[in-house]
């Protein structure tokens, strides 16, 4: 069990973020927290707790902890609101581009649609803030947990509008709908780098979360093709398409000597009987092909994200399931994402995260399976590509 982080403990925090037990920036009224919840009125302090306070009486201030003023916090609101969204316009947008045909409806269209619909709008401040986090060098940073406690409160809004669009999708929302569920899917994954999240969980703890709102994206292309490609979205789905028809190349041999090792031990360790299990593994494996041929080509920025959709539900639910062979070909999956990192701030150290947390996870769970040499190759290949201690 991993030791839970040192932190600092607020004691001179706003009212509602002790009851709520976040942590408070202490820089109100009202605090980041708030302004974001919008509980910009009942942002008290205790002003025992708060020198500043005996500060401000002495001088005849009459804005005291405990009563905030009127347009200081709706100033406040506008000012992180501008901030979060100059971060998306001019930074942020950029890493959910594959193609060049992505640049403008991200940076101007995406934007023009938020401030007609609110979880949009939600969600792209939501990513923004936590792009802000993970720029921090120090995770542990003041800053860095405050921008992650603002990416939870407006996703955490944001979400609960979602769910409610879920139910009146059509023609003319499809687009931004299905943008904001890749937007979940990167906050999701990653959370995990910044002080905001769940300390205790684990990224692969999230795997299955992460694999479900994946596979959930996608699937609006397969429910709904005719109306993405005539959406404002269509250059860049039609640019995408046509890339991964270009010629297949060869990949890495070491590349290959990896794929043909995850065969060899899913012919090994899954009963020829056993047919649907075959199917999906086998099926899994050629995605995994797919998406290293993709990535090798270089026209597609992160065509590894779509692995979940190439590998399926039933694959999914094996990683749910812990499954010693599913979590081999997860760990190869991480290879690709780590790779993609480089390129991509929402995925900066998740395939390292990955590679570590699934190789600790076969060790413990399968200490048999793991000293097979196979299994060992592959699990060794995964640590060596992304510099991670052998300790075998």
């Amino acid at each position: 069990m991993q030791k839970r982080k040192s932190h600092h403990k607020s004691r001179a925090g706003c009212h509602n973020c002790k009851n709520r037990h976040v942590k408070c920036d202490e820089q109100g009224p009202p605090c980041a927290n708030c302004v974001v919840r919008g509980a910009i009125d009942t942002c008290t302090y205790s002003s025992s707790l708060r020198s500043s306070s005996t500060d401000q009486a002495s001088s005849g201030c009459r804005c005291t902890s405990e009563t905030p003023p009127g347009d200081l916090h709706v100033e406040q609101k506008q000012l992180l609101k501008l901030e979060l969204m100059h971060r998306w316009s001019v930074e942020t947008y950029k890493s959910f581009s594959g193609v060049a045909d992505d640049d403008h409806y991200l940076q101007v269209i995406l934007p023009q649609y938020s401030f007609q619909h609110e979880f949009l709008l939600h969600g792209i401040l939501a990513v923004a803030a936590l792009d802000i986090a993970a720029s921090e060098s120090d995770r542990a940073s003041a800053r860095c947990g405050k921008y992650s406690q603002i990416t939870m409160e407006y996703y955490d809004k944001a979400s609960v509008m979602f769910r409610k669009q879920l139910d009146t999708i059509t023609q003319d929302n499809i687009h931004y709908i299905y943008m904001f569920s890749v937007m979940a899917m990167c906050i999701n994954m990653a959370i995990t780098q910044c002080s905001g999240g769940d300390e205790h969980a684990t990224l692969l703890d999230r795997v299955p979360l992460l694999l479900e709102l994946s596979l959930a994206s996608t699937s609006f292309f397969t429910k709904y093709p005719e109306w993405m490609l005539n959406s404002p979205l269509s250059k860049s789905i039609q640019a995408a398409s046509l890339l991964i028809y270009e010629p297949k190349i060869r990949l890495d041999a070491t590349v290959e000597k990896a794929l043909a090792t995850l065969e060899s031990v899913v012919r090994q360790s899954v009963l020829p009987t056993n047919l649907a299990e075959l199917e999906t593994y086998r099926n899994t494996i050629s995605g995994l092909r797919t998406c290293y041929m993709e990535d090798t080509k270089d026209l597609m920025k992160g065509f590894c994200i779509a692995f979940p959709t190439l590998a399926g539900r039933n694959f999914a639910a094996e990683v749910g399931d812990m499954k010693p062979v599913a979590l081999l070909i997860l760990l190869h999956w991480a290879i690709s994402l780590h790779r993609f990192g480089t390129m991509a701030w929402w995925a900066r150290s998740v395939g390292m995260k990955l590679v570590q947390e699934t190789s600790v996870a076969l060790e413990q769970r399968y200490p048999e399976l793991v000293l097979l040499p196979e299994w060992r190759s592959g699990i060794l290949w995964g640590k060596k590509v992304i510099g991670v201690p052998e300790y075998w």
